[in-house]
């Protein structure tokens, strides 16, 4: 279930062109469906010439890409269709088409064109690029969606289609990129096998001291980062948050319990390399993680993701940072993954995805008057859909009057980088942001195989970042016995 809000939405009817069966078109049809005050029809492409005259329908949402939109002017909010980067209608090929172009990602928009011609986007989503047929019927159930919504906004959103961002298409890639394409496809197959049956990943936290925003933002910045060191038989620490009180530095974590494979809270003031007086300050029966930390009218809160308890909880420290207590729930009924709280034109914005809805792919944002609610949804939910830069990786911070998100990067891999994007437009109808630079662990030194969380304070910043570790797993197989939980499956499904 997709948090949206309820809108008073004009009388419309809608064509919608199908030839052949797909589990993703009648997705998309009983969606349509069940849009109010839309009157619905479905046709072949052979007989919609007949059926635009009497009555005229408000808009054509093409399935099969086979119209010729030129031809159909008089429909007054166009032709609507799925289109990928390099022109190529949206199918089972549409994959290894892009893949032969040397795409990196899996990019789709709902298109139309306006009056003048111009080809504009009303929602577009990057993917993960994958052959196998299982994702792509993932990617097309999410795809399957965005004609309802694009119509819903029609009404809710002040935006007329000339002013959408155009679809720009990408140029087909060159002979060479061509013929690469199997060795590039090879070593991926390759590597994932690798981290499958011979690797696990070992997450661990890094401390940047003496650093600036503007440094953060530099892409060719090449931070000194200290790297923790545990004294207790943990599988990892990832997902730092911190907060500097009186000149200590003190972290919030997630670590996973080798024995029950859930993650706890656990909390530690930072000496140098080691963890002083490290505690587990919130734990349960189900996974927590992502220990989100804010302050507010000198209190500290904290809003941990518990996705299994289908909840946004907020806690409140009563001694920071060991001791919390609960004080309220922000959203119910919603798998929300890392929550990530903040202030931003006068309103309070909740940004996460959610884990029943691909939770590195779709973002998601609620506004509220009020820290404690009621919180609303915004109309354009999901806001966003990308792979590479939805997904909240840590705390928004400011730089030059302007406001910056990271987000997770898990294009090649599940938090293999963190993008810093810049908000640009942000209301309850309207969002839009650019990505500023990107975060890589190429220079992490052994800890080179992702980074997903990073937090500011002050002058120092913390990170974390995974390495590859040798792990027979696969014996767990040969022998009957069920192998142990990856410590990186754990973090990205909970």
């Amino acid at each position: 279930m997709y948090p949206r809000p309820s809108v008073a939405l004009s009388p419309r009817r809608c064509l919608v062109v199908v030839d052949r069966a797909a589990l993703w078109k009648d997705q998309c049809v009983e969606a349509l469906e069940q849009v109010p005050q839309l009157d619905v029809t479905v046709l072949a492409s052979s007989q919609i010439d007949a059926s635009v005259q009497d009555p005229r329908p408000d808009v054509i949402v093409d399935l099969e890409g086979a119209l010729c939109e030129s031809d159909h002017r008089s429909v007054p909010l166009g032709v609507w269709s799925l289109r990928t980067r390099h022109r190529g209608r949206v199918d089972r090929t549409s994959p290894w088409r892009e893949f032969l172009d040397g795409a990196v990602t899996f990019d789709v928009a709902l298109t139309t064109r306006d009056q003048t011609g111009v080809l504009r986007t009303l929602r577009s989503g990057s993917f993960k690029l994958s052959l196998d047929a299982k994702r792509l019927d993932d990617v097309l159930s999410i795809c399957a969606q965005w004609p309802s919504w694009a119509l819903e906004e029609l009404d809710s959103v002040p935006q007329a289609i000339e002013a959408r961002p155009p679809w720009t298409m990408r140029e087909h890639a060159n002979l060479r990129t061509r013929l690469s394409a199997p060795l590039r496809a090879s070593r991926k197959l390759i590597r994932a096998a690798i981290d499958r049956w011979l690797a696990d990943f070992e997450w661990n936290i890094g401390i940047l001291e003496n650093t600036t925003p503007d440094q953060l933002l530099d892409s060719d910045y090449r931070p000194t980062i200290r790297w923790m060191q545990w004294d207790h038989d943990a599988d990892g620490h990832a997902d730092p948050m911190l907060a500097t009180i009186d000149g200590k530095q003190y972290v919030l974590c997630e670590s996973v319990d080798r024995r029950s494979n859930f993650g706890r809270i656990e909390a530690f003031e930072v000496s140098g390399s080691a963890a002083r007086d490290l505690r587990c300050i919130l734990s349960g029966r189900s996974h927590l993680s992502y220990p989100y930390i804010f302050k507010h009218r000198g209190d500290y809160y904290c809003v941990p993701e518990m996705s299994q308890n289908n909840a946004v909880v907020l806690y409140k420290a009563t001694a920071f940072p060991y001791e919390w207590m609960r004080v309220a729930t922000l959203i119910d009924r919603f798998d929300a993954c890392d929550s990530t709280v903040f202030r931003y034109g006068g309103l309070w914005w909740l940004f996460c995805t959610a884990q029943s809805q691909d939770p590195n792919v779709q973002l998601f944002a609620f506004y509220a008057d009020d820290l404690r609610g009621p919180w609303k949804p915004h109309a354009r939910n999901p806001i966003k859909t990308d792979i590479a830069s939805a997904r909240p990786a840590g705390t928004p911070f400011r730089h030059a009057g302007q406001l910056y998100r990271p987000a997770q990067d898990s294009s090649q891999t599940y938090g293999g980088a963190i993008c810093l994007n810049r908000i640009v437009k942000l209301s309850p109808t309207q969002f839009e942001e650019g990505r500023e630079t990107t975060v890589t662990p190429k220079d992490f030194g052994t800890y080179t195989a992702g980074t997903h969380t990073l937090s500011y304070s002050g002058t120092t910043c913390v990170l974390d970042a995974k390495r590859r570790r040798l792990s027979l797993k696969w014996l767990g197989g040969l022998t009957g016995r069920a192998s142990p939980r990856s410590y990186d499956r754990v973090l990205a499904h909970g």
